[in-house]
């Protein structure tokens, strides 16, 4: 009796070493032998499934399961007890989702949702769920269960198993109108499996979204080329015919006209001809503050400086006057590029600036050059072009999120073109009086003249008339060709006493001056503006 006791005790202890020094890979195929799954799945009317899913292995073992697709609302639990959230971890590779909970137990409890698996194959709705690919688990049995909704008649609903890779005998049965029951057998590790259910779309009505989904993932690309071609061409056709007409209202000139049609601010006349403030007027508003003896610009070590000349009063314009205090909050200091950088930091966007900026464009409206507010017509375009622009981009998205057709991404693109032409052709856009036409046909006549390739007279010279027309130069975009008239004519100019420079320049190289000013200079003050649509 002791010898065959020693016996089973060697016999033991050889099975012992042999599975001690057995492959983990190998040990953990033996532990990750599924007896039975079972999967229930409830399709609700937004086209997500609602699943409950059971894995009884053959022994306690972690959990490391593949589920493919979309999911939330999940919950996990082992044996009967829940698993706290933090003890399960996710883990993504392309569309599957690895479960993962180490403490090991037998019976696995799966509840999630599932995002729609719906698909529209002519008058049928489809569905489609995989259950295993290639998972690296042996299931010796598998039970799911596929449920309409309660209130789908259940009329035509069939199902089909396709498997592949090591899967023995199939079967689906519909054991009453709105129920479909799929079984499979002796799963190996390598095996595919996806499960089709499909019913007549008059069976189920979906939720709204869902319908419309479907429907659009049903349409071939033609309808979607429509969308996304003919529908921007359109509109850009319609944009184009307005810029056109306003083209044809604004007729060009070639007039001349050499002396100032009225007695205009620089600031404004370059407003009424280009509908908007664009730097250049700042810069000319500058220089006829210079010239009336405000302010003065120094040039020094590369650097420009503004400086206050005499107190401001009351012969000053309000808008004039907001900038003038905005620039100088202290009275008597200079300015300087970095100071100016430093005040835009501190107050983010200066009121006073911005208070001037619109008292610049009430003026131009009140003169009745413009059928209304130019920055009121360029902000109502621009608003109308950003809301498209982000609908188009929160259309993108939602693309993207619900993997609808990419199709759809058609008319999307299209229309975010159309809304970038339109922020870009809005100062087109705005309209102006007859009154308005005729302002500005005169002033581009004087524009001619400064521009004109002719040498000046004599007289030009000793009358400073270089310095008296600068502002008006500056602003209607003619600096480089008021100055050229002056270079041609072989005339000296006498340089200001409110430019200060110590540096001799001739007329072309002050031109150049005031043009580096300009760069320096008048953007950073556009800055100080706030945040309002240009």
């Amino acid at each position: 009796m002791s010898s065959r006791l020693y016996l089973k005790v060697i016999i033991l202890t050889l099975q012992a070493a042999v599975l001690l020094f057995l492959p983990s890979g190998v040990a953990a195929k033996v532990e990750q032998s599924v007896d039975l799954a079972t999967l229930n799945l409830e399709l609700r009317q937004d086209g997500s499934l609602e699943v409950v899913q059971e894995l009884i292995f053959a022994s306690p073992t972690s959990l490391n399961w593949p589920i493919y697709g979309e999911l939330t609302k999940l919950s996990l639990s082992g044996d009967g007890v829940p698993i706290q959230p933090s003890e399960i971890k996710q883990q993504r590779t392309g569309d599957q989702v690895n479960l993962i909970a180490e403490t090991p137990h037998q019976l696995w409890s799966l509840t999630y949702r599932a995002s729609s698996k719906l698909i529209r194959s002519k008058e049928r709705d489809q569905l489609y769920f995989q259950v295993l690919r290639e998972s690296g688990f042996s299931v010796k049995q598998l039970r799911t269960t596929f449920k309409l909704p309660a209130e789908a008649s259940g009329d035509g609903l069939t199902g089909n198993i396709y498997a592949i890779g090591g899967v023995g005998q199939t079967r689906v049965e519909r054991p009453d109108s709105q129920t479909l029951t799929y079984q499979a057998s002796f799963m190996g590790p390598n095996a595919i499996l996806t499960i089709n259910a499909h019913w007549p779309k008059s069976v189920l009505h979906l939720s709204l979204i869902e319908e419309l989904r479907l429907a659009l993932e049903n349409l071939e690309i033609v309808p979607f080329l429509v969308l996304g071609i003919l529908l921007p061409l359109l509109g850009l056709a319609v944009l184009l015919r307005l810029l056109a007409r306003q083209k044809a209202i604004e007729k060009p000139n070639k007039r001349l006209r050499t002396t100032v049609p009225s007695a205009l601010s620089p600031l404004v006349v370059g407003t009424l001809v280009d509908k908007k403030v664009y730097p250049k007027e700042i810069v000319a508003m500058l220089i006829d503050l210079c010239q009336r003896g405000y302010i003065v610009i120094v040039k020094k070590s590369g650097q420009y400086y503004l400086s206050q000349r005499r107190q401001f009063d009351d012969r000053l314009e309000p808008w004039e006057q907001g900038i003038l205090e905005a620039l100088f909050p202290v009275a008597n200091t200079k300015l300087t590029e970095s100071e100016m950088r430093a005040l835009n930091r501190q107050s983010l966007f200066n009121p006073k600036v911005r208070r001037a900026f619109d008292d610049i464009y009430e003026i131009v409206t009140r003169k009745q050059y413009f059928a209304e507010n130019p920055h009121r017509t360029r902000v109502r375009y621009k608003l109308f072009a950003l809301s498209l622009y982000y609908l188009s981009v929160i259309g993108a998205i939602w693309i993207a999120v619900t993997g609808t057709s990419p199709y759809l991404l058609l008319p999307v693109a299209g229309t975010m073109i159309f809304c970038r032409l339109i922020l870009r052709l809005t100062p087109g856009l705005v309209r102006y009086t007859q009154l308005g036409l005729n302002e500005r046909a005169e002033w581009l006549a004087f524009a001619n003249y400064l521009s004109e390739a002719q040498p000046l007279s004599l007289e030009a010279a000793r009358n400073r008339v270089f310095e008296k027309y600068l502002g008006y130069a500056i602003a209607l975009g003619k600096t480089k060709n008021w100055a050229g008239r002056f270079d041609i004519s072989e005339m000296i100019i006498i340089k200001p006493d409110w430019f200060i420079s110590y540096e001799e320049t001739s007329t072309s190289q002050f031109a150049r001056e005031i043009e580096q000013f300009s760069k320096t200079i008048s953007t950073m003050l556009t800055e100080m503006r706030g945040p309002l649509v240009n």
